[in-house]
Protein backbone atom coordinates (compact mmCIF):
# COMPACT_ATOMS: atom_id res chain seq x y z
CA UNK A 1 0.00 0.00 0.00
CA UNK A 2 2.86 2.64 0.71
CA UNK A 3 4.06 1.61 -2.70
CA UNK A 4 0.54 2.54 -4.53
CA UNK A 5 0.82 6.12 -2.40
CA UNK A 6 4.22 6.77 -3.84
CA UNK A 7 2.69 6.49 -7.27
CA UNK A 8 1.68 9.33 -8.92
CA UNK A 9 -1.88 10.12 -10.32
CA UNK A 10 -0.80 9.36 -13.76
CA UNK A 11 0.86 5.97 -12.98
CA UNK A 12 -2.53 4.98 -10.93
CA UNK A 13 -4.47 5.73 -14.17
CA UNK A 14 -2.33 3.78 -16.38
CA UNK A 15 -2.23 1.05 -13.92
CA UNK A 16 -6.17 0.56 -13.45
CA UNK A 17 -6.28 0.76 -17.07
CA UNK A 18 -3.51 -1.37 -18.13
CA UNK A 19 -4.00 -4.50 -16.08
CA UNK A 20 -7.66 -5.48 -16.67
CA UNK A 21 -6.68 -4.93 -20.53
CA UNK A 22 -3.71 -6.97 -19.94
CA UNK A 23 -5.34 -9.77 -18.04
CA UNK A 24 -8.38 -9.91 -20.64
CA UNK A 25 -5.71 -10.30 -23.83
CA UNK A 26 -3.89 -12.92 -21.85
CA UNK A 27 -7.60 -14.71 -20.57
CA UNK A 28 -8.12 -14.27 -24.54
CA UNK A 29 -5.07 -16.14 -26.08
CA UNK A 30 -5.51 -18.88 -23.27
CA UNK A 31 -8.97 -19.68 -24.65
CA UNK A 32 -7.93 -19.22 -28.34
CA UNK A 33 -4.64 -21.76 -27.63
CA UNK A 34 -7.74 -23.92 -26.17
CA UNK A 35 -9.91 -23.71 -28.63
CA UNK A 36 -7.50 -24.54 -31.70
CA UNK A 37 -5.95 -26.97 -29.83
CA UNK A 38 -8.94 -28.73 -29.86
CA UNK A 39 -9.84 -27.97 -33.10
CA UNK A 40 -6.64 -28.22 -35.49
CA UNK A 41 -4.96 -31.27 -34.87
CA UNK A 42 -8.61 -33.57 -35.76
CA UNK A 43 -8.72 -31.36 -38.71
CA UNK A 44 -4.85 -32.50 -39.59
CA UNK A 45 -5.15 -35.91 -38.86
CA UNK A 46 -8.46 -35.89 -41.13
CA UNK A 47 -6.48 -34.08 -44.24
CA UNK A 48 -3.18 -36.15 -43.66
CA UNK A 49 -5.35 -39.24 -43.80
CA UNK A 50 -7.36 -38.36 -47.05
CA UNK A 51 -3.91 -37.23 -48.74
CA UNK A 52 -1.91 -40.76 -47.54
CA UNK A 53 -5.13 -42.60 -49.25
CA UNK A 54 -5.47 -40.76 -52.48
CA UNK A 55 -1.56 -41.45 -52.96
CA UNK A 56 -1.57 -45.21 -52.18
CA UNK A 57 -4.60 -45.49 -54.59
CA UNK A 58 -2.26 -43.55 -57.38
CA UNK A 59 0.53 -46.15 -56.57
CA UNK A 60 -2.24 -48.89 -56.95
CA UNK A 61 -3.10 -47.46 -60.69
CA UNK A 62 0.17 -47.21 -61.60
CA UNK A 63 0.77 -50.79 -60.36
CA UNK A 64 -2.62 -52.16 -62.32
CA UNK A 65 -1.63 -50.35 -65.57
CA UNK A 66 1.57 -52.73 -65.65
CA UNK A 67 -0.46 -55.60 -64.71
CA UNK A 68 -2.40 -54.57 -67.23
CA UNK A 69 0.00 -54.58 -70.00
CA UNK A 70 1.93 -57.82 -69.19
CA UNK A 71 -1.56 -59.77 -69.05
CA UNK A 72 -1.88 -58.59 -72.62
CA UNK A 73 1.26 -59.94 -73.68
CA UNK A 74 1.20 -62.83 -71.90
CA UNK A 75 -1.73 -64.07 -74.23
CA UNK A 76 0.38 -64.44 -77.23
CA UNK A 77 0.39 -67.60 -78.74
CA UNK A 78 4.04 -67.52 -79.93
CA UNK A 79 5.33 -67.75 -76.15
CA UNK A 80 3.51 -71.12 -75.58
CA UNK A 81 5.37 -72.88 -78.62
CA UNK A 82 8.10 -75.82 -76.92
CA UNK A 83 11.54 -73.92 -78.82
CA UNK A 84 14.81 -72.30 -76.71
CA UNK A 85 13.87 -69.67 -74.63
CA UNK A 86 16.40 -67.53 -76.86
CA UNK A 87 14.31 -67.45 -79.70
CA UNK A 88 11.63 -65.29 -77.73
CA UNK A 89 15.00 -62.71 -77.28
CA UNK A 90 13.68 -60.63 -80.48
CA UNK A 91 10.11 -60.71 -79.30
CA UNK A 92 10.76 -59.35 -76.22
CA UNK A 93 12.99 -56.51 -77.34
CA UNK A 94 10.29 -55.53 -79.96
CA UNK A 95 7.18 -55.54 -77.07
CA UNK A 96 9.46 -53.61 -74.55
CA UNK A 97 7.48 -50.24 -73.59
CA UNK A 98 11.26 -48.57 -73.81
CA UNK A 99 9.76 -47.10 -70.15
CA UNK A 100 12.49 -46.86 -67.88
CA UNK A 101 10.83 -47.79 -64.71
CA UNK A 102 10.72 -51.48 -66.05
CA UNK A 103 14.53 -52.41 -65.49
CA UNK A 104 13.51 -55.90 -67.16
CA UNK A 105 11.42 -57.66 -69.54
CA UNK A 106 11.92 -61.63 -69.76
CA UNK A 107 10.42 -64.65 -70.48
CA UNK A 108 11.18 -68.06 -68.70
CA UNK A 109 10.15 -71.86 -69.36
CA UNK A 110 8.81 -74.59 -67.32
CA UNK A 111 12.09 -75.23 -65.97
CA UNK A 112 13.36 -71.54 -64.67
CA UNK A 113 15.62 -71.13 -67.78
CA UNK A 114 15.04 -67.14 -68.26
CA UNK A 115 16.37 -64.72 -71.12
CA UNK A 116 15.27 -61.05 -70.62
CA UNK A 117 14.88 -58.63 -73.24
CA UNK A 118 18.65 -57.54 -73.41
CA UNK A 119 19.70 -61.18 -73.79
CA UNK A 120 20.87 -61.86 -70.31
CA UNK A 121 20.72 -65.03 -69.08
CA UNK A 122 19.33 -66.44 -65.31
CA UNK A 123 17.98 -69.33 -63.67
CA UNK A 124 14.64 -68.50 -61.46
CA UNK A 125 13.41 -71.67 -60.39
CA UNK A 126 14.63 -71.57 -57.08
CA UNK A 127 11.86 -67.82 -56.73
CA UNK A 128 9.09 -68.13 -54.82
CA UNK A 129 7.05 -66.16 -57.21
CA UNK A 130 7.93 -69.24 -59.93
CA UNK A 131 7.08 -71.52 -57.08
CA UNK A 132 3.72 -70.00 -56.80
CA UNK A 133 3.28 -69.20 -60.43
CA UNK A 134 4.72 -73.10 -61.95
CA UNK A 135 5.30 -75.67 -59.83
CA UNK A 136 2.61 -75.08 -57.20
CA UNK A 137 0.29 -73.13 -60.17
CA UNK A 138 -1.66 -71.70 -56.85
CA UNK A 139 -2.16 -68.52 -58.79
CA UNK A 140 -2.72 -67.55 -62.17
CA UNK A 141 -0.84 -63.69 -61.86
CA UNK A 142 1.24 -61.81 -58.69
CA UNK A 143 3.01 -59.17 -57.49
CA UNK A 144 6.14 -60.23 -55.67
CA UNK A 145 7.17 -58.16 -52.68
CA UNK A 146 10.47 -56.35 -54.00
CA UNK A 147 13.78 -56.80 -53.84
CA UNK A 148 17.12 -55.56 -54.42
CA UNK A 149 18.18 -55.80 -57.87
CA UNK A 150 21.24 -57.87 -59.10
CA UNK A 151 21.78 -54.81 -61.93
CA UNK A 152 20.56 -51.59 -60.28
CA UNK A 153 21.09 -52.49 -56.57
CA UNK A 154 17.74 -50.52 -55.77
CA UNK A 155 14.41 -52.17 -54.36
CA UNK A 156 12.65 -53.63 -57.76
CA UNK A 157 9.30 -55.28 -57.86
CA UNK A 158 7.95 -58.03 -59.96
CA UNK A 159 5.02 -58.60 -61.82
CA UNK A 160 4.46 -62.37 -63.28
CA UNK A 161 1.94 -63.77 -65.45
CA UNK A 162 1.65 -67.76 -66.02
CA UNK A 163 1.46 -68.63 -69.97
CA UNK A 164 -0.52 -71.59 -70.79
CA UNK A 165 -0.71 -73.87 -74.01
CA UNK A 166 -3.23 -74.99 -75.55
CA UNK A 167 -3.98 -78.11 -73.18
CA UNK A 168 -3.98 -75.60 -70.28
CA UNK A 169 -0.99 -76.31 -68.91
CA UNK A 170 1.68 -74.49 -67.47
CA UNK A 171 4.67 -73.66 -69.73
CA UNK A 172 6.23 -70.68 -68.58
CA UNK A 173 5.85 -67.42 -67.48
CA UNK A 174 6.40 -63.37 -68.99
CA UNK A 175 7.62 -60.78 -65.57
CA UNK A 176 8.45 -57.37 -65.39
CA UNK A 177 11.03 -55.53 -63.01
CA UNK A 178 9.77 -52.51 -61.78
CA UNK A 179 12.22 -49.89 -60.26
CA UNK A 180 10.41 -48.56 -56.99
CA UNK A 181 12.08 -45.40 -57.48
CA UNK A 182 8.87 -44.24 -59.02
CA UNK A 183 6.80 -45.29 -56.01
CA UNK A 184 10.37 -42.94 -53.64
CA UNK A 185 8.78 -39.93 -55.92
CA UNK A 186 5.29 -40.92 -55.17
CA UNK A 187 5.88 -41.15 -51.08
CA UNK A 188 7.88 -38.04 -51.37
CA UNK A 189 5.33 -35.94 -52.70
CA UNK A 190 3.34 -35.99 -49.34
CA UNK A 191 3.64 -33.12 -47.28
CA UNK A 192 1.52 -32.93 -44.47
CA UNK A 193 3.85 -30.48 -42.35
CA UNK A 194 7.46 -29.53 -41.61
CA UNK A 195 9.47 -32.62 -41.15
CA UNK A 196 6.86 -35.05 -42.00
CA UNK A 197 7.41 -37.84 -44.99
CA UNK A 198 6.04 -40.75 -46.35
CA UNK A 199 7.27 -44.04 -46.58
CA UNK A 200 6.04 -47.46 -48.24
CA UNK A 201 5.81 -51.24 -46.89
CA UNK A 202 5.55 -54.50 -48.39
CA UNK A 203 3.13 -57.17 -47.20
CA UNK A 204 6.21 -58.70 -44.93
CA UNK A 205 6.51 -54.72 -43.17
CA UNK A 206 9.73 -53.99 -45.23
CA UNK A 207 10.31 -51.07 -45.79
CA UNK A 208 10.30 -50.53 -49.73
CA UNK A 209 10.53 -46.68 -49.87
CA UNK A 210 11.65 -43.91 -47.81
CA UNK A 211 13.32 -41.00 -47.90
CA UNK A 212 16.60 -42.19 -46.54
CA UNK A 213 18.26 -44.78 -48.31
CA UNK A 214 19.39 -46.45 -45.33
CA UNK A 215 16.19 -47.96 -44.11
CA UNK A 216 15.12 -48.93 -47.20
CA UNK A 217 15.23 -53.19 -47.23
CA UNK A 218 16.92 -53.07 -44.05
CA UNK A 219 13.94 -52.26 -41.60
CA UNK A 220 10.77 -54.18 -41.22
CA UNK A 221 7.93 -52.02 -39.48
CA UNK A 222 6.65 -54.93 -37.34
CA UNK A 223 10.48 -55.00 -35.75
CA UNK A 224 10.97 -51.46 -35.20
CA UNK A 225 11.77 -51.54 -31.76
CA UNK A 226 14.94 -53.08 -31.82
CA UNK A 227 15.80 -49.72 -33.89
CA UNK A 228 14.80 -47.34 -31.21
CA UNK A 229 11.25 -46.65 -32.27
CA UNK A 230 9.31 -47.45 -29.14
CA UNK A 231 5.51 -48.97 -30.32
CA UNK A 232 6.32 -49.57 -33.26
CA UNK A 233 6.09 -53.62 -33.42
CA UNK A 234 2.53 -52.98 -32.12
CA UNK A 235 1.64 -50.69 -34.56
CA UNK A 236 3.57 -52.68 -37.78
CA UNK A 237 1.24 -54.97 -37.11
CA UNK A 238 -2.11 -52.99 -37.34
CA UNK A 239 -0.44 -50.99 -40.65
CA UNK A 240 -0.29 -55.10 -42.21
CA UNK A 241 -4.13 -55.66 -40.92
CA UNK A 242 -5.12 -54.17 -44.58
CA UNK A 243 -7.40 -51.29 -42.67
CA UNK A 244 -6.41 -47.88 -42.64
CA UNK A 245 -5.79 -46.15 -39.55
CA UNK A 246 -3.65 -43.35 -36.98
CA UNK A 247 -1.62 -44.54 -34.26
CA UNK A 248 1.33 -42.92 -32.51
CA UNK A 249 5.58 -43.88 -31.72
CA UNK A 250 8.14 -42.36 -30.05
CA UNK A 251 10.76 -41.72 -32.35
CA UNK A 252 14.74 -42.23 -31.48
CA UNK A 253 15.50 -39.02 -32.71
CA UNK A 254 13.30 -37.00 -30.09
CA UNK A 255 9.60 -36.45 -29.82
CA UNK A 256 6.21 -38.25 -30.75
CA UNK A 257 5.50 -38.79 -34.01
CA UNK A 258 1.67 -39.31 -35.57
CA UNK A 259 1.98 -42.46 -37.87
CA UNK A 260 -0.85 -42.17 -40.88
CA UNK A 261 -1.52 -44.86 -43.38
CA UNK A 262 -3.45 -46.76 -45.67
CA UNK A 263 -3.79 -50.11 -47.72
CA UNK A 264 -2.41 -50.12 -51.23
CA UNK A 265 -5.16 -51.66 -53.53
CA UNK A 266 -4.25 -54.86 -55.46
CA UNK A 267 -0.80 -55.66 -54.16
CA UNK A 268 -1.89 -57.98 -52.03
CA UNK A 269 -1.11 -55.94 -48.30
CA UNK A 270 1.28 -52.95 -49.42
CA UNK A 271 0.54 -50.16 -47.29
CA UNK A 272 0.88 -46.90 -47.54
CA UNK A 273 2.11 -44.52 -45.10
CA UNK A 274 3.19 -40.99 -43.52
CA UNK A 275 5.44 -40.38 -40.10
CA UNK A 276 4.24 -36.71 -38.98
CA UNK A 277 5.64 -35.01 -35.89
CA UNK A 278 3.70 -34.11 -33.13
CA UNK A 279 4.46 -30.73 -32.74
CA UNK A 280 3.19 -29.93 -36.66
CA UNK A 281 -0.29 -30.46 -34.99
CA UNK A 282 0.24 -27.56 -32.46
CA UNK A 283 2.52 -25.46 -34.65
CA UNK A 284 -0.58 -23.89 -36.46
CA UNK A 285 -2.34 -22.79 -32.86
CA UNK A 286 1.00 -21.92 -31.56
CA UNK A 287 1.84 -19.54 -34.73
CA UNK A 288 -1.38 -17.72 -34.09
CA UNK A 289 -1.40 -17.68 -30.93
CA UNK A 290 1.94 -16.19 -31.07
CA UNK A 291 0.53 -13.79 -33.77
CA UNK A 292 -2.21 -12.75 -31.74
CA UNK A 293 -0.25 -11.68 -28.76
CA UNK A 294 2.00 -9.44 -30.96
CA UNK A 295 -0.84 -8.07 -31.95
CA UNK A 296 -2.36 -7.96 -28.93
CA UNK A 297 1.30 -6.34 -27.18
CA UNK A 298 0.55 -3.33 -29.95
CA UNK A 299 -2.57 -2.36 -28.98
CA UNK A 300 -2.21 -2.80 -25.52
CA UNK A 301 0.84 -0.08 -25.18
CA UNK A 302 -0.62 1.98 -28.00
CA UNK A 303 -3.35 2.58 -25.49
CA UNK A 304 -1.35 2.93 -22.58
CA UNK A 305 0.14 5.98 -24.20
CA UNK A 306 -2.76 7.29 -25.61
CA UNK A 307 -4.36 6.86 -21.90
CA UNK A 308 -0.89 8.78 -20.13
CA UNK A 309 -0.45 11.64 -22.95
CA UNK A 310 -4.20 12.38 -22.23
CA UNK A 311 -4.10 12.12 -18.23
CA UNK A 312 -1.06 14.39 -18.21
CA UNK A 313 -2.96 16.78 -19.83
CA UNK A 314 -6.12 16.34 -18.25
CA UNK A 315 -4.44 16.32 -14.32
CA UNK A 316 -1.81 19.03 -15.17
CA UNK A 317 -4.07 22.03 -13.79
CA UNK A 318 -5.33 19.47 -10.48
CA UNK A 319 -1.26 19.03 -9.96
CA UNK A 320 -0.83 22.62 -10.10
CA UNK A 321 -3.86 23.35 -8.38
CA UNK A 322 -3.02 20.71 -5.24
CA UNK A 323 0.76 21.72 -5.49
CA UNK A 324 -0.37 25.21 -4.97
CA UNK A 325 -2.75 24.49 -1.70
CA UNK A 326 0.41 22.27 -0.71
CA UNK A 327 2.08 25.41 -0.89
CA UNK A 328 -0.55 27.70 1.08
CA UNK A 329 -0.93 25.11 4.11
CA UNK A 330 2.50 24.70 4.62
CA UNK A 331 3.01 28.65 4.51
CA UNK A 332 4.81 29.22 1.65
CA UNK A 333 1.76 30.09 -0.66
CA UNK A 334 1.51 33.78 -2.33
CA UNK A 335 -2.56 34.25 -1.82
CA UNK A 336 -1.64 36.97 -4.69
CA UNK A 337 -1.17 34.04 -6.89
CA UNK A 338 -2.99 33.21 -10.23
CA UNK A 339 -3.27 30.08 -11.66
CA UNK A 340 -3.34 29.93 -15.17
CA UNK A 341 -5.72 28.64 -17.32
CA UNK A 342 -4.40 25.40 -19.66
CA UNK A 343 -8.00 24.74 -20.49
CA UNK A 344 -10.91 26.01 -23.21
CA UNK A 345 -13.33 24.58 -21.32
CA UNK A 346 -16.21 27.21 -20.45
CA UNK A 347 -15.58 26.94 -16.52
CA UNK A 348 -12.30 27.79 -16.22
CA UNK A 349 -13.77 31.07 -17.93
CA UNK A 350 -16.44 31.06 -15.85
CA UNK A 351 -16.82 33.63 -12.63
CA UNK A 352 -17.02 30.29 -10.46
CA UNK A 353 -13.74 28.88 -11.26
CA UNK A 354 -11.06 29.42 -8.76
CA UNK A 355 -8.69 31.29 -11.36
CA UNK A 356 -11.98 33.88 -11.89
CA UNK A 357 -12.07 34.29 -8.03
CA UNK A 358 -8.51 35.00 -7.58
CA UNK A 359 -8.47 37.00 -10.23
CA UNK A 360 -11.19 39.16 -9.37
CA UNK A 361 -11.00 39.44 -5.59
CA UNK A 362 -7.29 40.16 -5.76
CA UNK A 363 -7.43 43.66 -6.38
CA UNK A 364 -10.35 44.87 -4.11
CA UNK A 365 -9.35 42.96 -1.27
CA UNK A 366 -6.12 45.57 -1.38
CA UNK A 367 -8.45 48.18 -1.86
CA UNK A 368 -10.96 47.25 0.76
CA UNK A 369 -8.38 46.40 3.37
CA UNK A 370 -8.33 50.22 5.47
CA UNK A 371 -11.80 51.35 4.96
CA UNK A 372 -14.24 50.90 7.92
CA UNK A 373 -17.07 48.76 7.73
CA UNK A 374 -20.43 51.16 7.95
CA UNK A 375 -22.88 50.21 10.61
CA UNK A 376 -26.89 49.68 10.08
CA UNK A 377 -29.60 50.21 12.39
CA UNK A 378 -31.55 47.35 14.20
CA UNK A 379 -34.13 45.09 12.92
CA UNK A 380 -36.58 46.71 15.50
CA UNK A 381 -36.11 49.90 13.74
CA UNK A 382 -36.95 47.98 10.16
CA UNK A 383 -39.92 48.89 8.54
CA UNK A 384 -42.67 46.48 8.39
CA UNK A 385 -45.03 45.68 5.18
CA UNK A 386 -48.21 45.20 6.08
CA UNK A 387 -49.76 41.85 6.76
CA UNK A 388 -52.98 41.74 4.11
CA UNK A 389 -53.41 43.55 1.25
CA UNK A 390 -56.83 44.29 -0.34
CA UNK A 391 -57.99 42.01 -2.77
CA UNK A 392 -58.49 42.90 -6.77
CA UNK A 393 -61.83 42.13 -7.83
CA UNK A 394 -62.44 39.46 -10.03
CA UNK A 395 -64.23 39.29 -13.44
CA UNK A 396 -66.08 35.97 -14.42
CA UNK A 397 -64.58 34.64 -17.34
CA UNK A 398 -66.07 35.59 -20.52
CA UNK A 399 -68.47 32.99 -21.95
CA UNK A 400 -69.42 32.15 -25.59
CA UNK A 401 -73.10 33.52 -26.02
CA UNK A 402 -74.54 31.04 -29.26
CA UNK A 403 -76.53 33.15 -31.25
CA UNK A 404 -80.39 32.85 -31.02
CA UNK A 405 -80.94 31.85 -34.98
CA UNK A 406 -78.39 29.43 -35.73
CA UNK A 407 -76.83 29.94 -39.17
CA UNK A 408 -78.54 28.75 -42.09
CA UNK A 409 -76.64 27.67 -45.07
CA UNK A 410 -79.34 28.25 -48.72
CA UNK A 411 -78.55 28.53 -52.45
CA UNK A 412 -80.38 30.99 -54.24
CA UNK A 413 -82.07 30.21 -57.42
CA UNK A 414 -80.12 30.43 -60.66
CA UNK A 415 -81.95 33.29 -63.36
CA UNK A 416 -80.18 32.15 -66.09
CA UNK A 417 -82.35 29.74 -68.04
CA UNK A 418 -81.00 25.97 -69.02
CA UNK A 419 -78.94 25.64 -72.43
CA UNK A 420 -80.84 22.53 -73.06
CA UNK A 421 -83.82 22.33 -71.67
CA UNK A 422 -86.08 19.34 -71.26
CA UNK A 423 -89.03 20.39 -72.73
CA UNK A 424 -89.65 23.73 -75.39
CA UNK A 425 -90.33 27.10 -73.72
CA UNK A 426 -92.76 29.21 -74.84
CA UNK A 427 -91.45 32.30 -76.03
CA UNK A 428 -93.61 35.43 -76.14
CA UNK A 429 -94.99 37.01 -79.20
CA UNK A 430 -92.68 39.48 -81.34
CA UNK A 431 -93.85 42.76 -81.99
CA UNK A 432 -94.16 43.83 -85.57
CA UNK A 433 -91.55 44.50 -88.04
CA UNK A 434 -89.17 41.91 -85.73
CA UNK A 435 -87.75 38.78 -87.77
CA UNK A 436 -90.50 35.69 -87.47
CA UNK A 437 -90.26 33.16 -84.78
CA UNK A 438 -87.95 30.84 -87.17
CA UNK A 439 -85.65 33.07 -86.98
CA UNK A 440 -85.49 32.19 -83.07
CA UNK A 441 -82.23 31.13 -81.57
Amino acid sequence: MKRLTRLSLTQKLLGAIGLPLLLAFIALGLIVNTQLNNAIPPMLEDTSARQVDARANEIGRWIEGYRTLLSGLAKDERLAESVPVEEHLDWLASRHPGDATIESFYFADASGDTVTHTGARADISSRGYFQELIVDGTTDRLLADPVLSLVSGLPTAIIAEAIFDEAGNRVGLLGITLSMEAVSEITSAIDVGEGSYGYMVDSGGMVVAHPDPDLRMNLNVTEADQAGFQGANALGQRILSGEPGIGQVVSPFGGNVTMVWSPIRGTGGWALAAAIPSNVFTAVSTNLLFSLLIVGAVILLLLLVIVGFTARKALAPIKQTAQAMADIAQGKGDLTRRLTAHSMMKWASSPYSSTASSSACSGPCRKCAGTPVPSFPAPATWPTAPRSSPRARSRPPPTCRKPRHPWRRFTPPSRTPPRHPSRPTDWPPMPPGLPSAAMRP
